[in-house]
């Protein structure tokens, strides 16, 4: 992905590199050691996945090359959708966004609440 790496050295990856004892090396190096990083045309970029792990706002970053990456939680009355110009959500909807794991456990406890 033409992502900055640096926009990767976030909270997330440094809990992350605590916990593998991943000691040597700059964080550039460290994700292309785990296979994060390519090189592309001379130029040191991280893969999508490292960008959905550990980039504080992956939807941001992936919009801008058409893909997305945030969490969008709709909640509806009934059984099916309306398509009518007033929907039929029970609940205003509710984005969720952040890296993957945050991702993961808000959208859980979002649908535990419900």
């Amino acid at each position: 992905m033409p992502v900055n790496l640096q926009l990767l050295d976030t909270p997330t990856w440094r809990t992350f590199v605590a916990a593998r004892g991943l000691k040597t090396g700059k964080a550039t190096e460290q994700l292309q050691r785990i296979g994060l990083a390519d090189t592309v045309g001379g130029e040191l970029l991280p893969t999508r996945a490292a960008v959905l792990l550990f980039a504080d706002a992956p939807g941001s970053l992936l919009a801008a090359h058409g893909s997305r990456a945030d969490i969008r939680l709709m909640v509806y009355s009934g059984k099916t959708a309306a398509t009518e110009a007033l929907p039929n959500f029970r609940k205003t909807p509710l984005s969720i966004r952040g890296p993957l794991i945050v991702q993961i456990d808000d959208a859980v406890k979002a649908v535990l609440r419900e």
